[in-house]
């Protein structure tokens, strides 16, 4: 499947008359149409994307953490020996 075939099947279209205007009725349609997807499919997504990233950054963090504090354990230890 080609990036244009994708667009097509994805993005909503609607013709509008520059002269009579014929069309702009449900181009805004369209538009509310689209914006409601926005608020219901794509900043859900995105805000759980977003949760799961900040989620990976705490483990990693924690991760480092932990390997730091038994660095610092092994240098007592072996320091002490």
């Amino acid at each position: 499947m080609n990036y244009d075939h994708h667009c097509r099947e994805l993005l909503r279209y609607v013709g509008v008359s520059a002269v009579t205007g014929d069309g702009i009725d449900e181009f805004w349609n369209t538009i509310d149409a689209a914006a409601q997807d926005f608020y219901t499919d794509y900043l859900q997504d995105l805000k759980i994307r977003m949760e799961e990233q900040q989620a990976k950054k705490q483990a990693i963090a924690r991760d480092s953490m932990n390997r730091l504090a038994n660095d610092l354990n092994e240098a007592k230890i072996s320091k002490e020996t």
